[in-house]
């Protein structure tokens, strides 16, 4: 008697043994992490319709329609939003999973105003379906440089991605927007968030920049890294001291 989320599995997933034998292991890890600020999966399983995930119903929006509405969020808000989701993404990262797909669409917004990261691990698990060739799997707007590459990827994809999605809270806008975004997350230096957002505080800025550094070993090691840095921001915003 429990209002659940349910999602079905593409028929490129169930028709591949290979990659349904990762996504029945995966379903399995992802299932065990709990957290405030992921989604919990309840269950994993099959029925005449194929397979399925149930997992934790959010009665809220995604981050991305706040943005669409709003433009741009507030810098408190920003900020608040991304404490939460570093500390989401800690917590993965601390057990062995990358979500591989961080964007705001990810990222739902409660109605009480809780903070929760979906789809963990899911963009891989259609990677190992879809497409073993070269072609990279994620989202390429969000997309990390090594995603791009498909060379050495790990948690600090994650970090990249979270840069760009709090960049977009700041900005109401993208890093790269026009030509090949591939190419410009390879290739090309990000513009900087104040271009777009001249309130924004220059520590926020500079935590943005860190966080979009083509080479992963420039990047914040950690999302907690990122929460401390965020930390005596998000104090003073919230004490109405800026």
């Amino acid at each position: 008697d429990r209002i659940v989320a349910y999602k079905t599995v593409s028929s490129s997933v169930s028709e591949s043994p290979t990659a349904l034998k990762y996504f029945l292991s995966e379903a399995k890890s992802l299932a065990a992490l709990n957290h405030v600020n992921i989604v919990t999966i309840f269950d994993v399983g099959q029925d005449s319709n194929g397979y399925f995930i149930t997992m934790e119903y959010v009665n809220g929006r995604p981050l991305s329609q706040f943005i669409a509405d709003k433009g741009r969020l507030t810098t408190k808000n920003s900020v608040v939003i991304a404490s939460k989701v570093c500390a989401g993404l800690d917590y993965a990262h601390n057990n062995s999973i990358i979500h591989r797909d961080i964007k705001p669409s990810n990222i739902m917004i409660s109605e009480q105003g809780e903070v929760k990261i979906m789809d963990f691990g899911l963009a891989r698990i259609m990677d190992e379906a879809v497409n073993r060739k070269t072609i990279a799997k994620g989202t390429p707007l969000y997309m990390a440089p090594e995603q791009v590459e498909g060379v050495g990827v790990d948690h600090r994809a994650d970090i990249y991605s979270f840069g760009v999605t709090l960049f977009e809270m700041c900005t109401g806008t993208l890093p790269f927007t026009k030509g090949d975004i591939a190419y410009h997350h390879v290739h090309t230096d990000p513009p900087r968030p104040s271009e777009y957002n001249p309130n924004i505080p220059k520590v926020l800025e500079k935590i943005i920049l860190r966080c979009l550094e083509k080479r992963k070993e420039d990047r914040f090691f950690s999302a907690s890294e990122i929460k401390k840095e965020l930390m005596p921001l998000r104090n003073a915003l919230i004490a109405g001291k800026l």
